[in-house]
């Protein structure tokens, strides 16, 4: 009938059997003659199909029909079900199965075998296991108990065995080490939270395995675990018993704590962010707008002390924002072609009104054979220069502020150069130089008083810098001055590139063009009276919106050549409103 059989003294490994043959229970009673137990087992419906004389005995059945209509998985362990779905999974795939199985009849002793199996079809093609049994060599099993001994011996993972009612019976080295000894300990009491102890002991009596992350008692105070826990049965006994394992995650939950108190400062900070930056550009733009009209000295004055306070109130927030923003690792680089002179031309007309007031000489010296074209952020490399000028300008009375730019090295592709940027300023004492970087530290607690900032412009100048993969230091003598040098590696662009719009922008300001329709999104009422007055008076054509949807359905009536876009609005916010509009065939080119 398909196969052969060899003397019982052999292994299933020989029995040959035809893969494609479906067997009948008949052609199965041959396995009668074995004296060892040979069972078919069906793995589809997960039941006995056919078993020997010897089978029955081993499975103390009464008769076939009896051991036919045991539900096998009735009592086990959720651990015990899935060994046996990899093993038939493994008798599925064609390949021959052998372990060692332990039994757990009612009313008597467990019985360990060593089981032997190959895949054969029943029933129409069905995939079944043919399992022949044996008791396996005492010698074997005495080393497997050793090793498995051993193992849980050595386990760097707490390992814990209870009773039903939670009373302990055993610790592993590693768990005597968490918990300790004591007798009195019982599975709910080393909770913190003693309801989720009771939970997890009544789910696993119900043979649930049960998952939770909590809190224990240890010899050391409470600690967090990820406990793991199942029903299992007893291999001498055969009774069953509460198994768990628990790995400390302390550390982990720590560090997720500290990331979620990370993220909603960061969201705060956001927030705050932009609630502080509404009034204050307000109030900004009102400024401007009032300097522009008939003031007699005196209000004029006071005009740009408020223009000068308002905008070293928002270098201030912006400082905040941006060093929230690299603590979290959320300030992303730009990688964009941009004109190298034209930044740091830029940066010295910055300070140059400050430097002619305090009577400085400003000097720049930019080599003949500095790259024109660097690929990299522009705006952050703008925000270093910037920010060193700034300050040497600031803690300078008297003498001069140089900037300087050297080339250290240069190939087709990459270019390292040095700024550095010398002051005759007050100078740090060098006590106070290795703490300079620092974020809300300062040179002394005068330099606060005298020269106001909260101490991040050069933590954030070093954070940028070494973001972009380069260097910053400083040279000082009290009284003398400081030199501030950074070192910075660039890309430099393919020859032939044509510059982007945006690419232009970096560098240079597009011509201003006058008498555009422009439609401003914008649901807050000073913004919108602010930023029409200002765009009029230019002599550009505005239309206000109120929200996204609002212009959304303007720009579906209505021609423009620019749209200026609010992002935080009620009813549709400025994002899906530009999504909405792309949609209805409003590009870039378009606007």
């Amino acid at each position: 009938g398909g196969y052969t059989i060899v003397p019982f003294s052999s292994t299933m490994s020989t029995f040959k059997t035809d893969p494609t043959h479906s067997y009948a229970t008949d052609e199965l009673e041959v396995f009668n003659l074995l004296q060892r137990p040979v069972w078919v087992f069906d793995i589809e419906k997960k039941a006995m199909f056919w078993a020997n004389s010897p089978a029955l005995k081993t499975w103390r059945a009464d008769s076939l029909e009896e051991l036919l209509g045991r539900n096998f998985k009735n009592g086990m362990s959720e651990a015990t079900k899935r060994r046996m779905d990899d093993q038939l999974a493994q008798l599925r795939r064609g390949e021959i199965m052998t372990e060692e199985w332990t039994s757990y009849p009612k009313n008597r002793k467990p019985t360990t075998l060593g089981l032997t199996g190959t895949a054969i079809r029943i029933d129409g093609g069905r995939i079944a296991a043919l399992i022949e049994a044996e008791l396996p060599d005492s010698k074997k099993i005495d080393q497997s108990s050793i090793r498995g001994v051993e193992m849980l011996r050595h386990l760097p993972l707490a390992v814990c065995k209870f009773d039903m009612k939670g009373k302990k019976m055993y610790q592993n080295p590693e768990a005597v080490n968490l918990f300790g000894s004591s007798e009195e300990s019982t599975f709910v009491s080393r909770f913190v939270d003693r309801a989720i102890g009771k939970t997890a002991l009544q789910q696993v009596q119900g043979g649930n395995d049960y998952k939770v992350e909590t809190e224990l008692y240890t010899q050391s105070g409470p600690r967090w675990f990820a406990i793991s826990v199942r029903r299992a049965k007893d291999p001498v006994t055969g009774d069953h018993i509460v198994l768990d394992s628990v790995q400390d995650i302390t550390e982990i939950i720590q560090a997720r704590k500290e990331s979620k108190q990370a993220s909603l400062k960061s969201e705060f900070t956001a927030v705050m962010a932009h609630e502080i930056r509404t009034p204050l550009h307000q109030i900004i733009g009102y400024m401007d707008l009032l300097e522009l009209t008939t003031l007699s000295g005196p209000q004029l004055e006071n005009v740009r002390m408020v223009q000068d306070s308002t905008a070293l109130l928002i270098a201030i927030i912006n400082d905040l924002l941006d060093y929230s923003k690299l603590e979290e690792g959320r300030l992303q680089l730009e990688n964009m072609s941009f004109d190298s002179r034209g930044i740091l031309d830029g940066c010295i007309a910055a300070v140059e009104p400050e430097c002619e007031q305090k009577g400085l000489k400003l000097v720049s010296m930019l080599l003949e054979n500095l790259p024109h074209k660097l690929k990299g952020d522009p705006n952050r490399f703008r925000q270093i220069i910037l920010n060193l000028l700034q300050n040497a300008v600031k803690f300078t009375d008297e003498g001069s502020v140089t900037m300087s730019v050297t080339t250290v090295s240069r190939d087709e592709l990459k270019a390292r150069l040095r700024f550095e940027i010398v002051d005759t300023g007050v100078g740090i004492d060098p006590s106070h130089q290795t703490i300079i970087f620092e974020k809300y530290r300062q040179a002394h607690a005068s330099v606060a008083r005298n020269y106001g900032g909260t101490g991040l412009g050069l933590a954030i100048c070093k954070s940028l810098t070494e973001a972009m993969g380069g260097v910053i230091g400083l040279e000082s003598e009290l009284g003398k001055g400081t030199k501030v040098f950074v070192e910075i590696p660039f890309d430099l662009p393919k020859n032939g590139k044509k510059r982007t719009r945006q690419e232009k922008g970096a560098s240079s300001a597009e011509e201003v063009v006058v008498g555009l329709r422009i439609l401003v999104a914008e649901d807050n009422k000073v913004n919108q009276k602010m930023v029409r007055a200002m765009l009029t008076r230019i002599g550009h054509k505005v239309t206000v919106a109120d929200n996204g949807q609002l212009a959304v359905d303007e720009l579906q009536k209505s021609v423009f050549d620019l749209v200026l876009m609010d992002v935080q609005m009620p009813v549709m916010d400025g994002i899906e409103a530009t999504k909405q509009i792309r949609n209805i065939g409003r590009t870039k080119s378009d606007l």
